[in-house]
Parts: structure tokens; sequence; C-alpha cells
């Protein structure tokens, strides 16, 4: 395995002077993959990074050289479940990936979909916090902003340049803003395209004020019974 390992890392900071507060890895899909059954991965993706912190587990998968998704932090109540969630996490996060791809196969901007298992004594120990997902996307997006930037001592073997967009997902909503101002710090050309769903004073679309996800809905509705002129009481779900 670690020859393979080695032979199909095209580009990482591990190698980065200094100390990066993680690992980033990425992987060549046709040799990751090589004699995977077809059943489990019936699309080669177009790029694989293996992220590795202090405090987390990572991975992204894109199946376009442009391609967008959310990235997803998992919390394990206990080390049972995160023995179960870190075996299974990167075939979760191919998954996640493969039927975003399939779903969005008639726009020009391909899926990437990333996820961060956080260790189980962080989890557990910030269960009612964000704070240490923050931290651990903190990581994760400098790691991988290492390997679009280049910095000294990061060397690449990848065909083309690397560019890595980011959404959110369970656990990272209010990360975007975190994840386009560092990329503006480190120098990105393309921090303002870099996140999705980041507020407006950044340049954004912040999806949980206008609808466009989950959190959204409820002002979705809320803007309907304004525009309706239809009070909540008078509303009734219907069987």
């Amino acid at each position: 395995m670690f020859l393979a390992f080695n032979q199909g890392v095209l580009l990482t900071n591990f190698f980065k002077e200094g100390t990066p507060g993680a690992f980033a890895f990425r992987l060549d899909p046709k040799v990751a993959l090589k004699d995977r059954p077809a059943s489990l991965y019936p699309e080669v993706p177009f790029g694989i990074y293996l992220v590795s912190g202090r405090d987390f587990l990572g991975f992204h998968v894109r199946f376009r050289d442009v391609a967008r998704g959310g990235i997803l932090i998992i919390r394990s109540r206990n080390k049972e479940v995160y023995t179960i969630n870190a075996a299974r996490l990167f075939e979760e996060n191919y998954n996640l990936a493969y039927t975003q791809q399939l779903k969005n196969k008639d726009i020009p901007e391909g899926v990437a979909k990333g996820v961060i298992l956080l260790d189980s004594e962080k989890a557990q120990a910030h269960s009612q916090s964000s704070s240490a997902g923050r931290d651990c996307f903190v990581k994760y997006m400098d790691a991988l902003l290492d390997c679009m930037l280049l910095p000294a001592g990061v060397h690449s073997h990848a065909p083309s340049e690397e560019l890595v967009f980011f959404g959110p997902d369970e656990g990272t909503a209010d990360c975007m803003d975190i994840g386009a101002r560092r990329a503006r710090d480190r120098g990105h050309r393309y921090w303002k395209g870099l996140t999705t769903g980041k507020s407006v004073r950044f340049g954004g679309v912040p999806h949980d004020v206008y609808g466009i996800t989950t959190c959204g809905v409820r002002t979705y509705v809320r803007e309907l019974y304004r525009v309706l002129k239809i009070g909540r009481a008078s509303c009734r779900e219907r069987v």
C-alpha cells in the first residue's frame, strides 16, 4: 500500500517549509482506485485528495477539473462510531460526490464533495460547539490552498493547475466567510469565487438568507406568507 500510495501522489504539501496545519496529498484516481470493483466506484473521478490533520481525517473528491460542492463535517458520539465512520469515510465521500454529479450532469460545472471526520475525543469535547469544526475546516482548507498556491517546498506533478472550489454543507455553513477571507489573505487570485454561500460583504449569496439550501427553507416559507398575505395560524397541514 505504501508503494501504491507513493506512486499515486501527484502533489503534496508534506515538504512545505514551516509546519502545515494538515497534510494534503493529491492522488491520481487511476492509481488509487486501480483494481477496485466497478460496482463500488462506477466512474473514476478527476481528482482525489487525502487530508490528514492532528484532529481530523478528510477527503475531497471532484469529478471534473472545474467542480464545486459542499464540505461536510462528521462527528462521532463515541470511539466505536468513530471507527465505523473512519472505515467508510472515503466511500461515503465518493458516493456523495458521484450521486450529485449524476444529478447535475447537464450543467457545465462539475461536482465536488469534501468530508472532514473529527477525532472522536475532539468531537465529544465540543459536542455543543462548532469551534472544533471551524478549526479543522481552516486546517483542511489551508492544506488544499498549499496545493493551489504552491508555496516554497510544495512541488506539483499534477497535469494542470489545481483549482478547488468549496461550498457549505452540514457543519460548515458558517465557514464560507472564513474560507474566502483565508484565501484572500494568502493571495489566491480567485478568492471571491473559491467559496459559495458566503455573506454579501465578501461578494456572496448567503444560502441561509435566500433559501438556497435546507437552512433557507424557513426563510422561503416566511416570504411566501408575506407575499400571499396569509398568516401562519391560517395554514394547516393537509393530510
